[in-house]
C-alpha cells in the first residue's frame, strides 16, 4: 500500500497520520463521563465513548456537549448509525473484530448497541428534561 503519492504535502499527511494513531491510543485508556443536571451520569472506555459520540454527529472534542434541542435528532442518528455498524459486523465472530485486544480474545463481544444503551437512556431524559448533556475526560469511575 502506498501512503503517499500525488503532489499534496507529504508532511502534512504524515502528521495527520501520526495524530490519528495518537488518539486511538490515547482514547483507549482514558475514561469519558457522560452527565447532566437531570440525570445520573455515567461512564464509559474511551474508545466506545468516543465512537458514539461521533455517531451522535458531534465533533468528539473531549469536553463537549449536545444542547437539548439537538438532542432528538443525535439520537436518531444514533440509532441510524447503530443498525448500520450492527449490519457491519453481523458476519463477524464473537471475537474475530476484536482482535487488537489480544489479552481479552476469550471474552464474548458486547456489541456497541448494548453499550449505547445507558447512553440513549440519559440522552432521551435530558432531552425530554430539556436541558444539555456534556461528556469530559475522567480519571476514575467514581
Amino acid at each position: 500500500m502506498q501512503l503517499f503519492h500525488g503532489h499534496g504535502d507529504h508532511t502534512a499527511i504524515a502528521t495527520q497520520f501520526i495524530n490519528s494513531i495518537r488518539i486511538k491510543n490515547w482514547s483507549i485508556g482514558m475514561l469519558i463521563r457522560f452527565s447532566s443536571i437531570k440525570t445520573e451520569s455515567i461512564t464509559m472506555f474511551g474508545n466506545v465513548a468516543l465512537q458514539l459520540i461521533g455517531m451522535l454527529g458531534a465533533s468528539g472534542n473531549i469536553p463537549g456537549a449536545i444542547g437539548a434541542e439537538d438532542i432528538p435528532a443525535a439520537v436518531k442518528r444514533l440509532r441510524q448509525q447503530l443498525q448500520v455498524h450492527a449490519a457491519a459486523n453481523a458476519g463477524l465472530s464473537e471475537t474475530a473484530s476484536d482482535q487488537d485486544d489480544d489479552e481479552h480474545d476469550d471474552e464474548p463481544r458486547i456489541a456497541l448497541a448494548t453499550r449505547a444503551g445507558p447512553l440513549i437512556d440519559i440522552l432521551e431524559r435530558a432531552g425530554a428534561a430539556k436541558v444539555p448533556v456534556m461528556w469530559e475526560r475522567t480519571e476514575s469511575a467514581l
